[in-house]
């Protein structure tokens, strides 16, 4: 088994995403999230003609949901009156 670097893309369909994940490819293993999988047609296109389509796989993730979920968490864990005040710490 190969020892390769990982690395997970958000917004992989498109844009800064799809460059990132085709140059990450050449030495990484990808994991290409997007929102919707059906999206993926340019990505596999484009690694096809790059040759790294054996290091990219395709996710569908929604990191909004996982922001929503960290956020939610923050706020319930710290009251505001501790945020802030942290807040005005480090200004």
């Amino acid at each position: 088994m190969e020892n390769i670097p990982v690395a997970l893309v958000t917004g992989s369909n498109s844009g800064v995403g799809l460059s990132l994940s085709i140059q990450l490819a050449k030495t990484h293993k990808v994991f290409a999230s997007m929102r919707s999988v059906e999206k993926k047609t340019q990505l596999l296109k484009e690694a096809e003609e790059a040759n790294v389509i054996d290091n990219i796989e395709v996710l569908e993730l929604d990191v909004s949901l996982l922001l929503l979920f960290f956020f939610s968490f923050f706020f319930s864990f710290f009251n505001r009156s501790f945020l802030s005040r942290l807040i005005r710490m480090r200004a």
